[in-house]
């Protein structure tokens, strides 16, 4: 079984040496080199399905397993490698390379430092050309090797063998050969390679062409010499030749069969003799602490010590340095982040399609999970929108008759028509097209009770710093005003009789009445405000620009001071008046609870208008009124949706760019409701936005604690670091993505978190399904 390893985001722990070390141990014992046959699995020696065969190409990684090896091993040493696995064909090795393999030379000793670290994203072990081929055989370790093994680290050590990392569980034998069409090439790199394993043998690796076959019949030779000569020269009996003669016609016949690829199935070569040793130096007689053993100058110092304890070709392979050669390098391909395949968890989810694995299998979120949260990051023009249609188009197709849906969307003309041909019982609220109905924020009642409604809306979706209690009672009065006196039939003839234009919306009667125009026009408005109505009116003027001194008429608070007093909420409603659009006359207006009540799939445009021609909304004019109309839906959901979880019943929010509707710091409330107490009220939160830097840091950790968080590419320092710490992964994976590439962050259906994964998004824009 052969399997590629692409390379995938790396794991939360970084860095972490332990977590490193513990993954490559599970890869190791998963490929059976932690194990040994005991008495009652001794035809398991014989067998040898433990092991695999590791092969480097360029930035490529295949692994080999032996038939009947459990392929999970696979996935196990992909995870310790930062990669994922897919099974795949053989690699296509050229049959015309020149082979070589490492050795140790006579007398190596081997270094007490050597240490395995996880390494650098744009650090490799390997890191072959494209033309050469690196082939790493391992196998586990036998009985007597592991024996001589602990003999030759303690005397290396000159202490206990197992504070060395070749005496760690899992410690396999390899055989190392590279293959290059330049044979002086493949003997510089097999050395390379050898070195690689970082196991501290000083000096260093040396290298022999590989001959698979060769050595038979270069032993065979000389004894077909010896025999010809003794019946020749000696008379030796004729029955001595056709042993010879037959061992050497099998010898030739045996490498005429031998493939040209035989040097990459060759296993690392067992040593079965006798135990090796080597003279004693001088540095094999200290101790520890450096100094001379105590009988390092006696009748019984060691005059010699274990020598290498494999043959010569074989070398032992820690776990973390096995994972560390099947590393391969994101450097080298053409995006830093390779696509990966789909976890098990995600094979039976049947939530909206997120897009296609390495293995072009469709990726989709399990739907019991969409009540955590869906979050979208995505710089301009990287595919954020693309993405959020589909989800909104799976929602729209898997709409229950009890489901309400609605889309704050921000691109206007040129997403709208996008998403009545994706979704055909689209209805839209353009905000600043007034031949299209707007959303009631003033809500039923009477001018009191709707002045007080949407000043305690306006603070609430603003925040506390943008307005205070005095600004909030200061709209409420205004607002009420407004909506008291506008209709009056008189009031139009006063204003004029006073030298004002009368005001055809109730926010610029507010801007006015708050001293947006002066206040000589805010004193006459008002006492215009005053002839019309009674004493409740009189009342509401008398708490926005304070009483009047019956003996001599003059106001009792200053022009200057009362400039002062309605700055902050004259400030608000000024933003507001100068969206004539949004409150034209006569415009047609529906309120949330119709909305949730009707089931509708409803989109509210709040960039250019869809009809020609396209006007648009001022940034803070946007933001502000995106604002108040997300936190009113808040309001209705709380009160409409009520045990919808319970019922089956879905209230699916979608905000495809959140500085949209984030006028202040009010509507994080919002939030962080839909995440903590949504679920109750059946509603599903999906936003979106481009610039995560920009948003408050307390506002983006709650983002970043949905169940499911993408991100695309993100070119910038800031924006990349802040993506890529909050989803797991070093900050290179997000800046190199590539395109149409989206990395996503989620849980299964059983809310078990999944590893990172990088999926490629389909073109759900041009009507592919979701």
């Amino acid at each position: 079984m052969w399997f590629e390893f692409s390379p995938a985001p790396r794991p939360d722990d970084g860095d972490d040496r332990d977590a490193y070390r513990r993954r490559a141990a599970n890869a190791a014992a998963r490929l059976g080199l932690a194990s040994r046959p005991s008495i009652d699995t001794l035809a398991q020696a014989f067998r040898r399905d433990d092991g695999c065969i590791l092969v480097a190409n360029g930035a490529r990684r295949f692994l080999c397993l032996p038939d009947g090896a459990d392929p999970s091993a696979a996935d196990a040493l992909a995870r310790a490698a930062d990669a994922t696995a897919r099974e795949c064909a053989p690699p296509d090795i050229p049959p015309d390379l020149v082979w070589s393999h490492a050795f140790v030379p006579q007398g190596a000793t081997i270094s007490r430092t050597a240490f395995d670290e996880p390494d650098k994203d744009d650090d490799v072990r390997l890191d072959p050309p494209a033309g050469q081929w690196v082939v790493v055989n391992v196998r586990r370790m036998g009985w007597l090797e592991s024996r001589r093994s602990k003999n030759w680290l303690g005397d290396e050590f000159n202490m206990a063998p197992d504070t060395s990392k070749l005496q760690k569980a899992g410690v396999g034998v390899c055989r190392v050969s590279v293959g290059d069409r330049d044979g002086r090439e493949s003997h510089r790199a097999v050395e390379q390679a050898a070195n690689a394993l970082d196991l501290g043998v000083t000096p260093g690796f040396a290298s022999h062409t590989s001959r698979p076959a060769w050595g038979a019949v270069a032993c065979m030779i000389p004894v077909v010499a010896v025999a010809f000569a003794g019946f020749m020269a000696f008379g030796w009996p004729v029955w001595v030749l056709p042993a010879p003669i037959l061992g050497l016609f099998a010898a030739v016949a045996r490498l005429a069969v031998t493939p040209r690829d035989a040097a990459v199935w060759q296993r690392p070569r067992h040593w079965w003799g006798l135990t090796r040793y080597r003279q004693a130096q001088s540095a094999d007689l200290k101790t520890r602490n450096s100094g001379d053993d105590l009988e390092a100058f006696g009748p019984h110092r060691k005059r010699r010590v274990h020598a290498y304890a494999f043959q010569r070709s074989t070398l032992p392979v820690p776990p973390t340095a096995l994972a560390a050669l099947a590393r391969p390098s994101a450097s080298r391909l053409s995006q830093g982040a390779a696509l990966t395949v789909r976890p098990v968890g995600l094979e039976t989810a049947d939530g909206p399609r997120l897009g296609r694995d390495a293995d072009g299998r469709d990726v989709r979120l399990a739907s019991n999970v969409l009540y955590g949260g869906v979050v979208l990051l995505g710089r301009p023009g990287g595919g954020k929108s693309n993405s959020m249609h589909g989800l909104e188009r799976w929602a729209s197709e898997h709409a229950g008759p009890g489901d309400a849906m609605v889309v704050f969307e921000s691109k206007g003309v040129s997403s709208i028509p996008v998403l009545k041909r994706l979704m055909p019982r689209l209805l839209v609220v353009d905000v600043a097209d007034p031949a299209t109905p707007m959303i009631d924020l003033l809500g039923p009642g009477t001018p009191a009770e709707r002045g007080e409604r949407f000043a305690s809306l306006m603070r609430a979706a603003l925040g506390d710093e943008q307005v205070g209690p005095a600004s909030r009672l200061a709209i409420r009065d205004a607002v009420a005003l407004a909506l008291t006196v506008m209709p009056a039939p008189r009031f139009a003839d006063r204003c004029r009789a006073a030298g004002l234009t009368p005001p055809d919306t109730w926010p610029a009667f507010a801007r006015i009445i708050l001293a947006g125009d002066g206040v000589s026009s805010a004193r006459a408005l008002a006492h215009a405000a005053v002839l019309t109505g009674g004493p409740d009116v009189a009342a509401m003027v008398e708490r926005l620009h304070g009483a009047v001194n019956p003996k001599t008429g003059r106001p009792a608070v200053s022009d200057g001071e009362l400039v002062k007093r309605l700055a902050a909420p004259m400030n608000k409603m000024d933003l507001l008046a100068r969206c004539p659009g949004v409150f034209a006359p006569g415009r047609r207006t529906v309120g949330w609870r119709q909305v949730i009540a009707h089931g509708a799939t409803l989109a509210v445009n709040l960039g250019g208008t869809v009809r020609a021609p396209h006007a648009t909304l001022g940034d803070d004019q946007r933001s502000m009124v995106g604002a108040l109309l997300l936190r009113s839906l808040r309001g209705q959901m709380e009160s409409s949706c009520a045990g919808w979880y319970d019922e089956g019943r879905h209230m699916r929010v979608f905000v495809d760019e959140m500085t949209e509707v984030l006028s202040g710091g009010g509507n994080e409330e919002v939030f962080r409701w839909c995440r903590t107490q949504g679920r109750a009220f059946g509603v599903e939160m999906t936003c979106g936005t481009q610039f995560p830097e920009n948003l408050n840091p307390s506002l983006f950790s709650l983002l970043m604690d949905f169940d499911t968080r993408c991100t695309f590419v993100m070119r910038s320092v800031a924006s990349s670091t802040q993506a890529g710490q909050a989803l797991g992964v070093d900050p290179s994976m997000v800046s190199s993505l590539g395109e149409h590439m989206l990395l996503v962050r989620t849980v299964d259906a059983d809310w078990n978190t999944l590893p990172p994964m990088v999926v490629r998004t389909p073109w759900f824009d041009n009507g592919e399904p979701a």
